[in-house]
């Protein structure tokens, strides 16, 4: 992959699997935290979510961004 090219261009299963919609218990399992600690990363801005209906949803792209340290702030 070249400094110019997106993930998208390069691989569309891994840019799709990257957009993948992930639940509050599936992010708390990747994360290795509680499900108090999953809502008050929501609630400092630290882990983006979305409110589909009543549930939220996490994005699997945010959750790798987070791990790696390139989101807002840590745990």
């Amino acid at each position: 992959m070249t400094k110019t090219q997106t993930i998208a261009q390069v691989s569309p299963a891994v840019a799709a699997d990257q957009d993948r919609l992930l639940s509050v218990a599936e992010t708390r399992q990747k994360l290795g935290v509680s499900h108090v600690t999953v809502y008050n990363l929501f609630k400092r801005g630290a882990l983006p979510s979305l409110h589909i209906g009543r549930s939220r949803r996490v994005r699997l792209s945010d959750v790798v961004a987070f791990m790696s340290g390139t989101a807002n702030s840590s745990l």
